[in-house]
């Protein structure tokens, strides 16, 4: 949250912060400041990165915790199981700290986890963009009725790069990225069994997989109890 517009699309009020989210000043649209408690401005509580503000105490709400800018960190601690999963990672060792100590290039949007700000681009880049080769093979499987002889038909076939050219002509529509275009046609040709299957939820999870890294644990499978299982987890 930068700025405020009025109905009209003028802008009202404008806001300014450091890199750990220290309000710095509250201006109106001509950069004076604002003074008035009751301005809207100051009685807005969305403000930084979306965030809850608390004018009272100066420390935002991230729906599990609240988190100090003057300090750059939370007030109480993450949960212990961060610890497992983050094993590599020594700066997740501090329960306290935000963003990895690096606002600038990550986020943290409810108090969970940080995430790289460009990991989550292409995460969407990819979901989005792999959406027009998902319904090309799809198609392909419905008219072909079969998984396994349509898997044979496209190993190593002409329908491999035919359905590259018809995905490379959509994307292209879209202004896609000569970069995502080369990953998703090398995607097509060597995982077309994988994405054919695939809602756009697990599409997406997919992709996170891909570039976060993911590691399996053994849970039971209701929480607490219940047999153990095999479940796969993205490491944010």
């Amino acid at each position: 949250m930068i700025a405020l517009y009025n109905c009209y699309g003028d802008i009202n009020s404008r806001y300014t912060y450091d890199s750990w989210g220290n309000l710095i000043s509250v201006t109106d649209a001509n950069g004076n400041a604002i003074t008035d408690p009751t301005h809207i401005a100051n009685v807005n509580p969305i403000r930084y990165r979306g965030y809850y503000y608390d004018t009272e105490t100066g420390l935002y709400y991230l729906q599990s915790r609240y988190y100090n800018p003057q300090w750059g960190r939370f007030i109480n601690a993450d949960d212990m199981s961060v610890l497992d999963a983050s094993a590599e990672d020594i700066l997740a060792t501090n329960l306290f700290a935000y963003c990895g100590n690096n606002p600038v290039n990550h986020s943290d949007p409810s108090g969970y986890f940080k995430i790289r700000k460009s990991y989550i681009a292409t995460a969407i880049d990819l979901a989005i963009y792999a959406i027009p080769a998902l319904m090309t093979i799809n198609k392909m499987f419905k008219l072909l009725k079969s998984v396994r002889p349509a898997y044979r038909l496209l190993n190593g076939s002409k329908f491999v790069p035919m359905i590259a050219n018809i995905t490379t002509k959509v994307l292209s529509r879209v202004g896609l990225k000569l970069r995502i275009t080369a990953s998703i046609l090398s995607f097509i040709s060597t995982s077309a069994l994988i994405i054919a299957d695939m809602s756009i939820g697990k599409l997406v999870a997919w992709g996170l997989g891909r570039i976060f890294g993911t590691k399996k644990y053994t849970v039971r499978k209701y929480g607490r109890w219940g047999p153990k299982i095999k479940v796969e987890y993205v490491m944010f």
